[in-house]
């Protein structure tokens, strides 16, 4: 996460918005649903889901919470920043604008868990 949210405090002080990179924060909490809340260049919110793995660019699987779904249904200006090469000198970030609204056909998802309640008396 701190690549990214370094990433986007520089992608807007490169772009002249020196005011609004001192906006870029790190979620504090698990349920909000994504891991930064950046800035777009016209002030509005930009929400970061952070994925990584040790793998080199290419194909990637990755878990998404049902939290994290949902905010990408519901909010505006909604990311997956996917770093690769996350362990070496000089980790790649690939940036895919919300994959999940409107529904894109590239990307296959498969429920693998449930959760289970069981009232025991």
């Amino acid at each position: 996460e701190k690549i990214v949210l370094d990433m986007e405090i520089n992608r807007l002080k490169n772009s002249d918005k020196l005011e609004l990179s001192k906006k870029v924060k790190q979620a504090k909490y698990d349920f909000l649903g994504y891991d930064i809340k950046s800035r777009e260049l016209d002030g509005s919110k930009r929400y970061i889901e952070v994925k990584t793995t040790r793998s080199k660019v290419g194909n990637i699987n990755f878990f998404l919470s049902i939290n994290e779904y949902k905010k990408a249904k519901k909010l505006k200006n909604y990311y997956v920043y996917v770093v690769f090469e996350i362990l070496s000198k000089s980790p790649k970030v690939w940036i895919v604008d919300n994959p999940f609204n409107p529904k894109n056909s590239d990307i296959a998802m498969t429920p693998i868990s449930y959760k289970v309640t069981i009232n025991t008396k």
